[in-house]
This record gives C-alpha cells, structure tokens and sequence, in this order.
C-alpha cells in the first residue's frame, strides 16, 4: 500500500491535533483507534488502504501508556497499538473472501516499521494474532525498520520471552503459524536476521544487551533473561 494524496486528501482530517483529534487521520482510522466495529466495516472497502498523514499519539493499554503512531501507518498498525481483535478477525475474513485486500500485510510506515515488528513492541493479543498469520510471516518476516533493525533484533532487544519462542517455532515445526506443511526457506531468514546488523553496527545480542526502561514496555530484566537465552538456543540450533 502507498499514500494515495488525492484520496486522502479527500477524506483527511484537517484540524489541528489534540488529545482526541488527530490531524491527517481518515474516518478509519479513528474507528480502527476507537475500535468502533460497523463503523469500520462499513467503510473498510473505500478507506482500508489510507496511510495516516503524519505522526500522532494514542494510547496502548497493555502498556499503560500513550505510543506514537508514525506517518504512513495503515489501520492494522493502530488495530495491533489498541488490541482490536476482532477488527482483526474481519480482516483476516476478508482476506479469505477477497485476496485484494491481502496488500494490508507488507505495508511499512515512514519509520520503515512493518506492523510485524510493531508486534513485539506493543505485545497486544492483537498484535500476537498478526505475527502468527502465514500471509503475513511470508509478506513480513524480511522486513527491517529505516534503521535496519529486523524481527529477531527488536524482539531480543525489548525481551519478549512469546516472541522468542516463535521465532524458534519458525526455525523448526512452524506450528504456530496453523498451515499445511512448512513456509519455504522461513529457516534460512531466521537464520540470517542472527547474522545481520544494524545501521550502528549491533547484531542481536548486542542489542539484547543494552538496557532498557522496562516500565515502556511493561517488561522486567527476567522476561528478558529468558528471552535472551531462547534465542541463544535458536541459533545454536541453526549453527549445527
């Protein structure tokens, strides 16, 4: 998905923002934000692919606190911030009866954030809903931020202990991804994400290293221990 200017412009909020208004929204996305169900269905087929205009903020209850929404996000990158599962799940429906709409998974905001690796950031049921999409695993997992950070390094950089345990599920059995047979070469991607860098430098576990301020994240330095020493057996694994 691209921003369409002409169509969002059309359809764009123009006010200044505020605590509640976001300037540079479309009607979607503060349904999607709100969580408002038929209003978001019935506007789906018209708005589902406007990018939000420019950076704003919202709150994201699993971690008691606001986050920003970067320009260019799509209304999945607010569906996973405000754990709207069932918003969700009607995409996911969508998807099944409509392919066209499938575009929704590989989409990147201006910080170059597929929602994938937003995933672990805001840790929603939502969120963890999406990392274990096929579609989405196929169109995402190669991704990496503008600062080329990819799935593995953000995970072993916050600590989330369930992500760990998927990226080893998606070096094994992939299991968690509910699909006949296995996602071709996903094995190979794991493995080269250990290996890759960042644009300063850091693989994974110099990542993994720096401290961080667990109270964003609502994590703690266990969490992270044990996510550490899952992706640690991950790439010993795939070191064989």
């Amino acid at each position: 998905i691209q921003q369409n200017f002409t169509k969002q412009m059309r359809t764009y909020d123009s006010r200044q923002s505020t605590a509640t208004v976001h300037r540079g929204w479309a009607a979607i996305h503060y349904a999607a934000a709100l969580n408002h169900k038929e209003v978001f269905k019935f506007l789906f087929a018209q708005e589902y692919d406007l990018l939000t205009d420019q950076p704003s903020t919202i709150n994201c209850a699993t971690l008691g606190r606001t986050v920003t929404i970067e320009g260019g996000s799509s209304i999945i990158h607010l569906i996973l911030t405000v754990n709207a599962t069932e918003l969700l799940t009607f995409i996911f429906q969508k998807w099944t009866s409509e392919p066209e709409f499938g575009d929704l998974a590989g989409c990147k905001n201006d910080a170059g954030q597929s929602c994938l690796l937003m995933c672990p950031i805001v840790a929603t049921e939502a969120a963890y809903m999406w990392a274990t999409s096929e579609k989405v695993i196929r169109n995402e997992i190669r991704l990496c931020s503008n600062v080329e950070q990819n799935f593995v390094m953000i995970v072993a950089m916050i600590g989330r202990p369930q992500y760990a345990d998927l990226i080893k599920d998606f070096a094994d059995k992939q299991k968690s991804l509910h699909i006949e047979g296995q996602i071709d070469k996903l094995k190979d991607v794991i493995k080269e994400q250990f290996m890759q860098q960042d644009v300063q430098g850091k693989n994974w576990k110099a990542l993994g290293e720096l401290p961080i301020d667990f109270a964003l994240y609502n994590s703690n330095q266990v969490a992270k221990e044990d996510c550490l020493k899952i992706l640690q057996s991950v790439i010993d694994e795939l070191s064989k």
